[in-house]
């Protein structure tokens, strides 16, 4: 059944007749609460809340225990009730942009939850018993308050994306090098200065996201995600690039904009598949002679905001004209007059 989009305010009681009924629309209406009856759908596999004003859940919600999907995202709830922990069945659970300041610890009941969504809240911590989400897939804590990550993180061993973008994290755990199985890493808009050289065993990373953090130097392990296809490391502090970026065979975007790079290492010349790569706003004078080793993948090439007017060690003069020939006459880069060209 779906009831959506038809501005009710309330929920009838007599919804309990319906006890056949696996899946319910009710987002995008003005629910303020569930009645208790809700608790006698005990087929429902799909209940969907969406962009209602509900406050709070009754405790009955946890008697769905065939429940598969709840979502409740765009809604005022301040708690989950602990009854949450009896939906055994439940495999995804959206709360995107409530106001949630704690989880109940029975949530680490949910044994076959695959994704967890609770972004844009004002969680301040995550308990200790989110290590006992073991199917855990996605988990999503974007946009809120957390400081720390208990060392449990770890036990999410299935875990394929991790969002922890804006948040206030100073440090990471060392348990990350346990999530072999992680795929996509997200942490903007942090505190970070450093990650943990366990990284390095992340080896199905394909996609880490870095900008806005307080990174001075990059981790010389970062050379060891392998499959790392995109990484993102925007408007942080960096002076250098570690040697062993080159061996990021399979890298095709870097984001290095805004930092304080003063060099590049040769060995950026080893990213033979590197299709995109963002220099604006750094320190660069001089390119190394090996980047012209690119010129057969790189599609653009952003420089502006340097003071680049060398390539090599032989000091080549650098302009427009030498640049599109260093990369076999394609028009790939941003050439907005950065300092110094002709």
């Amino acid at each position: 059944i779906s009831i959506r989009c038809q501005g009710i305010t309330s929920i009838d009681s007599n919804i309990k007749r319906l006890v056949k009924l696996e899946k319910l629309d009710l987002s995008v209406n003005k629910l303020e609460s569930l009645p208790p009856e809700i608790g006698r759908l005990v087929n429902l596999k799909t209940l969907d809340l969406n962009i209602n004003n509900l406050e709070t859940l009754p405790s009955e919600i946890g008697d769905l225990v065939n429940l598969q999907k709840l979502y409740l995202n765009n809604n005022n709830l301040e708690t989950l009730p602990s009854e949450i922990g009896k939906l055994t069945n439940l495999q995804d659970l959206h709360l995107i942009d409530n106001n949630l300041e704690t989880l109940p610890s029975e949530i680490g009941e949910l044994k076959r939850l695959r994704n967890l969504h609770l972004s844009n809240n004002n969680l301040k911590i995550l308990l200790p018993k989110i290590g006992g989400l073991v199917n855990l897939r996605e988990l999503y804590l974007s946009g809120n308050n957390i400081e720390a990550l208990p060392s449990e993180i770890g036990d999410l061993v299935n875990l394929r994306n991790l969002h922890l973008n804006n948040n206030k994290l100073k440090s990471f755990p060392v348990v990350i090098g346990k999530l072999t199985n992680l795929q996509e890493l997200h942490l903007n808009g942090n505190k970070l200065k450093s990650l943990p050289s366990e990284i390095r065993t992340l080896k199905n990373l394909e996609i880490l996201y870095l900008n806005d953090n307080e990174f001075e130097p990059l981790s010389t392990e970062i050379g060891e995600l392998e499959n790392l296809k995109m990484l993102h490391f925007r408007d942080n502090k960096l002076k250098s690039l570690p040697a062993k970026i080159g061996k990021l065979k399979n890298l095709e975007t870097i984001y290095l904009n805004n930092n304080e790079l003063e060099s590049l290492p040769s060995e950026i010349g080893e990213l033979r598949n590197l299709r995109y790569l963002d220099l604006r706003n750094n320190k660069l004078k001089v390119l190394p002679d090996t980047i012209r080793k690119l010129f057969s993948s790189l599609h653009l090439l952003y420089l502006t905001g340097n003071s680049i007017s060398e390539i090599g060690e032989r000091g080549r003069t650098l302009g427009k004209k030498e640049l599109k020939e260093v990369f076999g006459g394609r028009a790939v880069f941003d050439m907005n007059a950065p300092h110094g060209t002709q």
